[in-house]
């Protein structure tokens, strides 16, 4: 099933938060396709990092007609944000050249998708350009729920859901 939107980026440019911030009871946004079981018959948003970078012609290809988000990330910020994420964990770190090919295709994909809007990251601050994004997939947020979740970091709110759910056994 195509998802309902797509939230894309270079990697490390806050989609996982996107879509902790999108999801809804019964349109949840799952983030990063590879990790989802496959086919999705479900309803979804789709907030995956690396499908615009990676796969631009067959993203824009399945994103035809759907919104678009685009988060513009400087590409020295999205590789070193990533390299000191993967030194706490089991991820490749990519070399810059590679980096650099993927945010030309990111570009690319945002020149030519069709109804799409383009955040820079600083943007995503901005409570009310983030309720202007979020409005532009279809999904309605109040200004205090924004808020509150811009201060919520995401590696903190995973680790309280394993901590509920391991709790909840």
């Amino acid at each position: 099933m195509t998802p309902n939107y797509l939230v894309t980026g270079l990697p490390r440019c806050r989609s996982a938060w996107m879509a902790a911030l999108l999801s809804q009871p019964y349109v949840p946004c799952v983030h990063a396709l590879d990790d989802t079981p496959w086919p999705v018959v479900y309803p979804h948003g789709l907030s995956d990092p690396t499908c615009a970078a990676l796969r631009p012609e067959e993203t824009l290809d399945k994103t035809d007609g759907i919104p678009v988000v685009v988060i513009m990330r400087d590409v020295n910020d999205s590789w070193k944000s990533f390299k000191a994420m993967a030194s706490r964990g089991d991820f490749k770190v990519h070399d810059r050249a590679l980096w650099e090919r993927w945010a030309l295709n990111v570009k690319q994909f945002a020149l030519a998708a069709k109804n799409v809007r383009i955040a820079d990251y600083a943007e995503l601050e901005d409570p009310y350009i983030v309720k202007d994004l979020a409005r532009h997939v279809g999904v309605d947020l109040s200004i205090p729920y924004i808020k509150h979740m811009q201060l919520l970091k995401i590696e903190q709110h995973q680790k309280c859901l394993q901590f509920v759910r391991s709790r909840s056994r």
